[in-house]
């Protein structure tokens, strides 16, 4: 099964024989399409990825099985899922291509899985069930959790202030915290570019990580990104459009913009950029920060 990594190749040893087993092939793809747009389900991922691995194992599965390409597919999105959790934050293999195979009854999988925790367009909830829902969570700690609470995954944060507040201080330090503890991170110094300046901050906040990359322009892919600093939109020129179509082109990352101001200390641009973030961080005066969103309804924090 050549698509899959080495090291899972090794482990999956027995897709070997001549049977013809659809019956469990289907099911395990009903399994994977239940799971599919759902939070919390890695424990169930992994009991999915173990079964199969004991299939294969026990040889019920086998490499000239009717559906064996799917499933092998299903195996890589998996493995993908459990053990590249930076990279991987969902499913890669959609409903869609696995009714490519032809495999009917997937439009109207009933399993179990089906009436787990799941978030949905269109979708009523009883408020009861809907309480109990599970969402994952960045994990902030100290004063970034006191300040901006513990955001979802795939968050975007707006930060504006005056020139020489500390607007870029605060983002480096933002930066260099996420770095330590939470992934990969690209800042993109438009406006500062790659000089001095902006070493002279990364020293000042002590900020240096090998997981915190500095650019002066915005490179075509972001996907091996968690997160993604752009300062500034306004030297970027960039729209509420755009910044939309950047955000639907890389789901799974997480973007601050930094915004320039007027004289008035408003930010400038359009007021939908305000309406289309998470997070709103506004730098009112030097050496002083002031967040409101939905993760914590305000929070102030010393940035010197």
């Amino acid at each position: 099964m050549g698509c899959w990594p080495e090291k899972a190749q090794q482990r999956v040893v027995g897709w070997v024989g001549e049977s013809d087993n659809a019956n469990k092939e289907l099911k395990e793809l009903k399994r994977y399409v239940s799971l599919q747009g759902k939070v919390g389900i890695k424990d169930k991922a992994k009991k999915l990825f173990d079964d199969m691995q004991k299939a294969v194992k026990d040889g019920v599965l086998t490499k000239s099985d009717k559906y064996a390409s799917k499933v092998n597919m299903m195996h890589l999105s998996l493995h993908n899922l459990l053990f590249k959790p930076k990279q991987h934050d969902a499913l890669d293999i959609s409903k869609h291509e696995l009714n490519g195979c032809g495999c009917h009854g997937l439009d109207g999988v009933d399993d179990e899985e089906e009436h787990s925790t799941a978030v949905r367009q269109n979708r009523i909830m009883n408020s009861v069930d809907f309480a109990k829902m599970q969402f994952d969570s960045i994990g902030f700690s100290g004063k970034w959790l006191n300040f901006i609470g513990d955001p979802s995954k795939g968050f975007t944060s707006m930060v504006f202030g005056k020139p020489k507040m500390g607007k870029s201080y605060l983002c480096i330090d933002f930066a260099g915290y996420l770095a330590r503890n939470h992934g990969k991170i690209l800042y993109v110094a438009k406006e500062e570019k790659l000089d001095a300046t902006l070493q002279k901050k990364l020293n000042d906040t002590n900020v240096k990580h090998p997981n915190l990359f500095v650019s002066d322009y915005l490179p075509g892919t972001l996907s091996e990104y968690d997160y993604v600093f752009i300062d500034s939109v306004n030297k970027m020129d960039h729209q509420p459009n755009d910044l939309d179509n950047l955000k639907a082109d890389n789901p799974n990352v997480c973007f601050i913009y930094v915004f320039q101001t007027t004289k008035e200390g408003n930010f400038r641009g359009s007021n939908h950029f305000q309406h289309d973030v998470d997070v709103v961080i506004d730098v009112p005066e030097k050496g002083k920060a002031v967040q409101n969103g939905r993760f914590n309804q305000g929070g102030e924090m010393q940035i010197f």
